[in-house]
């Protein structure tokens, strides 16, 4: 038994692999031929169906470099931007070049390759269809020349088992005929048999030189695809290293982008400055003093209150008071680095003179929103010159205190207006206001020796509401807020509140009904509420 080594050492031999009877070798031969053909033009539909779709991919590589613009950029990022718009652009030709390179080296050869293969192939099928067709008929014909022949030798056998010893003319006569048609038809088929012999020699010579021819042609086929197949090969390779050091290329401009130095660049040219600009800053008409009220942050939604300084008119107070007035601007400063950190509001009382608190605002820093402005309760007058302020002075009677120290009070504002302060030495102007904080209220506190008492002819009542009111909006609350201030409300979470009067500052003036059921008038922050 011969092994794997021995096998392969014998040569393929197409001549003498397609025989048997009924010629089946032919049918076997040409069908592999046909497929042949088959696997040959699909490969020829690859090569054709590549070079388009590489040509196309190249149209859209050169599109896409035209469209992928980077004017916009700056920098070290502009450099690698710029190298891949470079390696698109070389990207599509390569394809390009690669769609040509298919066409010419690849799917012309191949369509130039089949045409020749199937002269061949034609040439030689149909030389042997023909001989096999005589050969066919010629074996039909000699069948029936035997039939013919055994036909007549039957006759003759058949006469000479009758007796020839006394047979008459007649008989004899019978005998030779029967015996000279069977020679004629024994020589008719010896004939048709040698015809055939000769048929079948020229079928056996042109068969063979096809099967020869059809070997050659199989061999030819499998080393044309594998070469062409190969450079197939060879030609997306190159297109792949091309893109390959594209994208390398690329990786190596990325690793020179900096990040610093390109974000430098664009503030070197694009730097609008490094000044905060300083928003506008409210200015009460009344008292001409004027303090910034910073944006609410988003984590705290609550509106601080404007904080009063006393620093600003240190220089008008005398020697003991300066020290109080520096005091109080410090606490301003230390509320506002606070508040610009992120922390809720929460800053200590004003101070005044000698350091004294003073008392909760009333409606400091609001003059446009004072219960006189919308009819529910009358303007507040000025505090005569010279009244004192007792131990028990109400903060929700006035937000103005005089201050005594010595001399009298002149000029005395109204809420949120301006006091002059008489003692020893000079006045001392702005509102006083602080931020409300957990104990917004500070009652009999001591400011300069005996206070002036407020003037007898204005009390604050909240609850002074009339019955019919012009009501701008309804609003509804988002968050609860306590009342740090006697004119303040307080606000619980989805509660009504109607809106008749709304400030700048965000503190609009609203009705509340309380548990007893009585309506009070007050501040509240816009912020805390839905229609702000």
């Amino acid at each position: 038994m011969s092994g794997p080594t021995e096998a392969l050492d014998v040569k393929p031999d197409f001549s003498t692999a397609f025989w048997g009877e009924g010629d089946r070798g032919l049918d076997v031969l040409m069908a592999r031929m046909r497929q042949g053909k088959h696997i040959t033009d699909q490969i020829l539909s690859l090569f054709n169906e590549r070079a388009l779709i590489e040509e196309e991919y190249s149209k859209k590589l050169v599109k896409l470099a035209k469209t992928f613009t980077i004017k916009e950029e700056i920098g070290t990022l502009r450099e690698s931007l710029e190298v891949v718009k470079n390696e698109l652009e070389t990207s599509a030709k390569a394809h390009g070049g690669l769609a040509v390179d298919i066409k010419t080296q690849l799917a012309a050869p191949t369509a130039e390759f089949m045409a020749q293969q199937r002269a061949i192939r034609k040439s030689h099928h149909t030389q042997v269809e023909k001989q096999m067709k005589a050969k066919h008929a010629q074996e039909v014909a000699v069948f029936k020349m035997k039939e013919r022949s055994d036909a007549r030798a039957a006759d003759v056998a058949r006469l000479q088992a009758g007796g020839m010893a006394n047979a008459n003319d007649k008989t004899r006569i019978k005998m030779e005929k029967a015996q000279l048609a069977a020679r004629g038809a024994d020589q008719e088929y010896l004939g048709g048999t040698e015809k055939l012999h000769e048929l079948h020699q020229k079928w056996v010579e042109d068969w063979t030189a096809a099967c020869r021819e059809c070997q050659v042609l199989e061999e030819k086929r499998i080393d044309y695809i594998r070469s062409h197949l190969w450079t197939y090969a060879n030609l997306f390779s190159t297109v792949c290293v091309a893109d390959d050091e594209a994208c390398e290329h690329i990786r190596s401009s990325l690793e020179k982008c900096d990040i610093s130095k390109d974000l430098m660049t664009f503030l070197s040219s694009q730097m609008t400055g490094s000044q905060v600009p300083v928003p506008h800053q409210y200015a009460n008409a009344s008292t001409a003093s004027a303090f910034a009220r910073p944006s609410q942050p988003p984590n705290h939604p609550a509106i601080s209150a404007p904080v009063s300084s006393y620093g600003a008119g240190s220089q008008d107070l005398g020697p003991d008071r300066a020290g109080a007035g520096a005091a109080a601007s410090t606490s301003y400063h230390a509320a506002e680095m606070a508040y610009n950190a992120g922390a809720p509001p929460s800053v200590a009382p004003s101070l005044g003179p000698g350091g004294a608190a003073m008392p909760p605002y009333g409606y400091g820093g609001r003059a446009e929103s004072l219960p006189g402005s919308n009819g529910l309760a009358p303007a507040p007058t000025a505090v005569p010159a010279g009244a004192s302020l007792g131990g028990g002075y109400d903060a929700a009677q006035s937000s103005v205190a005089s201050l005594s120290g010595g001399g009298g009070i002149a000029n005395a504002g109204p809420l949120g207006g301006s006091a002059s302060v008489g003692g020893s030495g000079g006045a001392l102007a702005g509102p006083s206001a602080v931020v409300p904080s957990e104990s917004s209220a500070v009652s009999g506190a001591a400011l300069g020796g005996a206070a002036a008492a407020p003037d007898a002819g204005y009390t604050y009542d909240p609850y002074n509401v009339p019955e019919t009111v012009d009501v701008l909006c309804t609003v509804r609350a988002l968050y609860d807020y306590a009342a740090q201030a006697p004119e303040e409300l307080t606000l619980v979470k989805g509660q009504s509140i109607p809106v008749i009067a709304k400030n700048a500052d965000g503190w609009w003036e609203g009705i509340a009904v309380e548990a007893d059921g009585r309506r009070r008038v007050g501040l509240f922050p816009s912020n805390f509420c839905d229609g702000a």
